[in-house]
């Protein structure tokens, strides 16, 4: 089995956390029959993991000092191990390897005086990561080889160095820190299981995509699966792949789903380095009524001596018709339904009005009082504006997106780019609260860990060139 879970799972967890919400909500419903058709969209997210920074994490939790034992043979011969430098690491795809350069001291009081001596050692250790379908985590530290690039020698009158004695603990002690040291550190901070249950349900709560535009998503997950690492130069990679059904939705925020339960683990075959999602974007009718009475309300209508003024705007659907009821005064004081049916234009692959004219029952009232109006331009700039309305998401969409994608610190040394290629509307229907739109995404995206001492350079040096 390919392994290094720890890593990868560990940025599963934090992109989950990107994602989640930090307020209770309750349920939000997603139609039943509306997900048994909803194409099952798949995210990739390529992994680049920087080695000199993965290694700079693991010098900083591992520490200087590796062994000490203040009497390795019983008769006071005190002896410390500590880094020379930090430890060069390399990654296979079931192993963490790591080359641990040591400086040895040696100290050993000898009658009246005390003796010291100093010698250098480098270790390689390999750790086994293995992870099972359970997310259940396990690793396994064992030592490689060992080099003595400086022997440590001593002779004073009767006494000489224990060698075999000395290298015996060295190698022994270390490699028990060592070990202990990194199974607490998995232990403490990467309880898989329990991080992947977080994760999973954060999925089904709403993140707020944009604030200006008050867009929600939610990702709605039905499976995870990583991809195993290759290892490359400098750096090592990977893939994290989610299939979903995510949701936008625009207007308040709105309730999290009901999580299902967490989905097996599984190790990923094909790799992609692009995501190709189809989301369910929402455009409730009290959000569409508010955008359109910024641009309606007020708006005065002239045709001739007559004139109407837009005092109040609503909208509701009927079957698979768009109703906007608009209160007009002036030369009509009253309510008048202007309907159309949504759909996708060919050509534009925007939103129009189909059929969009006055509603049959208030043509009837307005034949005697104010026939004009079905001749004056009240109908067509209104039909445009609605139109404009429920176009203009999708217009801003894409650009939201890509700022979303664009260089997302999500903790420090984990950064998120990528790139919105295309996005279209593949299909849109009414439902009794709101609009509905299918719309296609294509992209790629990537994540990238590094160390946070070289974006701290790269932001000096764009501060002085200012």
């Amino acid at each position: 089995m390919n392994k290094l879970a720890s890593l990868n799972l560990l940025l599963i967890a934090l992109l989950a956390g990107a994602c989640s919400s930090t307020k209770q909500i309750s349920n939000y419903m997603i139609d039943e029959s509306e997900a048994k058709i909803l194409p099952v969209s798949t995210l990739n997210l390529p992994v680049k993991i920087s080695k000199e920074g993965l290694s700079e994490q693991l010098n900083t939790v591992l520490g200087d000092t590796l062994y000490m034992d203040d009497n390795v043979d019983g008769s006071g011969l005190k002896v410390v191990a500590q880094k020379a430098m930090d430890f060069e690491l390399d990654i296979t795809q079931e192993d963490l390897i790591y080359t641990v350069p040591l400086k040895v001291n040696i100290e050993k009081k000898y009658y009246v005086t005390t003796l010291k001596a100093e010698g250098a050692i480098s270790m390689q250790f390999k750790t086994s990561y293995a992870i099972d379908s359970t997310w259940n985590l396990t690793t396994k530290t064992e030592v490689l080889n060992h080099k003595w690039t400086e022997k440590p020698t001593l002779k004073m009158g009767g006494f000489r160095l224990p060698f075999e004695v000395i290298a015996n603990a060295v190698i022994k002690g270390t490699k028990n820190y060592l070990t202990g040291t990194i199974d607490q550190e998995v232990k403490n901070n990467l309880d898989l299981k329990t991080q992947a249950e977080a994760m999973w349900a954060d999925l089904y709560k709403p993140f707020l995509a944009s604030e200006e535009y008050r867009t929600w998503m939610i990702l709605n997950p039905i499976s995870v699966a990583v991809k195993p690492i290759s290892n490359e130069m400098d750096t090592i990679s990977t893939l994290l792949q989610v299939e979903a059904q995510p949701h936008i939705i625009l207007g308040e925020q709105p309730d999290s789903l009901t999580p299902t339960p967490l989905h097996a683990f599984s190790w990923l075959e094909e790799e992609k380095d692009h995501f190709d999602i189809t989301l369910v974007s929402e455009l409730p009718y009290t959000e569409a009524k508010v955008l359109a009475a910024d641009n309606l309300i007020g708006e005065k209508f002239e045709s001739g001596k007559r004139f109407v003024i837009v005092e109040d705007i609503d909208m509701f659907s009927r079957g698979q018709f768009l109703i906007i009821k608009t209160k007009l005064s002036g030369s009509y004081n009253g309510w008048i339904n202007l309907a159309g049916r949504p759909k996708i234009d060919e050509e534009t692959k925007l939103i129009v009005l189909d059929n969009f004219d006055i509603e049959l029952d208030t043509k009837n009232v307005l034949h005697k009082s104010a026939a004009w109006i079905f001749k004056g331009s009240f109908k067509k700039l209104v039909k445009e504006e609605i139109e404009a309305n429920l176009s203009y998401y999708l217009n801003y969409t894409k650009e939201v997106l890509q700022e979303e994608l664009n260089h997302v610190k999500v903790q420090d040394g984990v950064y998120m780019d990528g790139n919105l290629h295309n996005l279209q509307l593949i299909n849109l229907y009414l439902t009794e609260d709101a609009l509905k739109t299918w719309v296609g995404l294509e992209g790629n995206i990537k994540l990238d860990i590094v160390k946070e001492s070289d974006i701290e350079v790269d932001k000096k040096e764009e501060s002085s060139e200012k």
